[in-house]
C-alpha cells in the first residue's frame, strides 16, 4: 500500500481540488485490482479484505473515489449486476431522482449506482453519468459533491435489492467507508502535529518538550486508536451482517475523534496552520466534511439509543456495551 503515500503529495492534492482528475493515481489504482475487488464473485473478497486498501487511501488523503467505487461494485455484485469499468459512485438518496444532491464525484465518474426505496420492492440501480443531467457542487474539503437528475433517462440496468440487504445499504456503507477515512485523516493530523512539535521552538527548544503539547499529542493519539478499533471492528461486523449496527458506533466514535483531532491539530500548529499554504487543512477540512456525510454522529447516536430503548431494560446494558 506504499503507492497511496508514493503517489499523493501535495500537488496531486491541490491540483485535485481544482478540479484536475489525478490519472496517473488512478490507473495505478486499477492496475492494482482495488477497484475490481468485488466485480468477481468467484473471488469470495469481503469487506475485511477491502479495508486495508481504503485505509491506505485514507491515510493518504488519496483524491479519488475508490472507497465509493467499492461500494457501488459489491451492490452490484450482489444484485447481479455486471460492474463497469471506470470510477463509479453511490448516490446517498434516491427517493427523488429528479434532485438526487451532495453525490460524491458525481459528475467525474462514469457511472452511479442508487437504491431506490419502494414500499414493496426496492431496487438497485445503475446509471450513467453522461444521460444525466448535473450540476457541480462542493463540500467544505473542496471535493466534488455534485446534484444529478435522472428524471429524464432510463438506467443502464435495474435489478431487486437482495432480500439480505437493508433498504438504506448505501447510508450504511457509506458510514462505514468514511469512517475508515476519518480514521486515516485523523491519522495524517497527528502525524503532522508530532513533526511540527518537534521542528517549531519556543524558548530554546522543540514546542514537543512542554508538558501541555505533549498532553495534547497523547489525547489526539487516543482518539486515532479509538476510531480506527471502533472502525476496524465494523468492517468485520458488515461483512458477517450489513445490518450490523456496528457501523453507528463507527461513526459516532470517528465523528468524535474528528472534531478533537481539528482541535488539537490547529492548537499546536497555531496561525501557521490556517494558512492555505500549509497542508494541515486538506486533512482537517477532509474531517469537517466527512464527519457530516452518511449520517451524523446525532442522527447515528439518535438511531443506536432508540433501539436500545425499544429493546428494553433487559437488554439495556448489553445493548450500550
Amino acid at each position: 500500500m506504499e503507492m497511496f503515500a508514493r503517489e499523493v503529495d501535495e500537488n496531486v492534492l491541490r491540483s485535485a481540488e481544482e478540479g484536475v482528475w489525478p490519472s496517473a493515481l488512478w490507473k495505478h489504482v486499477e492496475e492494482g485490482g482495488y477497484t475490481a475487488l468485488f466485480s468477481d464473485a468467484e473471488l469470495g473478497a469481503t469487506w475485511e479484505d477491502a479495508y486495508p486498501i481504503v485505509a491506505a487511501a485514507s491515510n493518504a488523503l488519496a483524491p479519488i473515489p475508490l472507497a465509493e467505487t467499492l461500494v457501488a461494485g459489491w451492490l452490484l455484485q450482489q444484485a447481479g449486476i455486471a460492474q463497469p469499468d471506470g470510477p463509479l459512485t453511490i448516490i446517498p438518496h434516491a427517493e427523488h431522482i429528479s434532485r438526487m444532491s451532495a453525490v460524491p464525484w458525481g459528475a467525474a465518474v462514469e457511472h452511479a449506482v442508487a437504491v431506490v426505496p419502494n414500499p414493496l420492492e426496492s431496487s438497485v440501480v445503475l446509471y450513467r453519468i453522461a444521460h444525466l443531467e448535473t450540476t457541480s457542487g462542493k463540500n467544505i474539503a473542496g471535493e466534488p459533491r455534485d446534484t444529478l437528475n435522472a428524471a429524464h433517462s432510463e438506467p443502464v440496468e435495474t435489478a431487486a435489492l437482495p432480500e439480505h440487504l437493508p433498504s438504506d445499504i448505501i447510508l450504511r456503507f457509506g458510514a462505514l467507508i468514511r469512517s475508515a477515512q476519518i480514521a486515516g485523516a485523523v491519522n495524517r493530523v497527528l502525524e503532522q502535529s508530532i513533526r511540527f512539535a518537534k521542528e517549531r521552538e519556543q524558548f530554546g527548544k522543540a514546542i514537543g518538550t512542554y508538558q501541555a503539547i505533549s498532553h495534547q499529542l497523547a489525547m489526539l493519539a487516543e482518539e486515532k486508536i479509538a476510531s480506527e478499533i471502533a472502525c476496524a471492528f465494523a468492517w468485520r461486523a458488515l461483512a458477517a451482517d450489513p445490518s450490523s449496527d456496528a457501523v453507528a458506533v463507527a461513526k459516532v466514535r470517528a465523528g468524535r475523534a474528528a472534531g478533537v483531532a481539528t482541535g488539537i491539530g490547529h492548537a499546536i500548529h497555531a496561525a501557521i496552520g490556517m494558512t492555505y499554504e500549509h497542508t494541515l487543512h486538506f486533512a482537517t477540512r477532509r474531517l469537517w466534511a466527512w464527519r457530516a456525510e452518511f449520517g451524523s454522529e446525532s442522527y447515528w447516536a439518535r438511531l443506536l439509543g432508540e433501539k436500545a430503548v425499544a429493546r428494553g431494560g433487559a437488554h439495556f446494558w448489553s445493548d450500550i456495551t
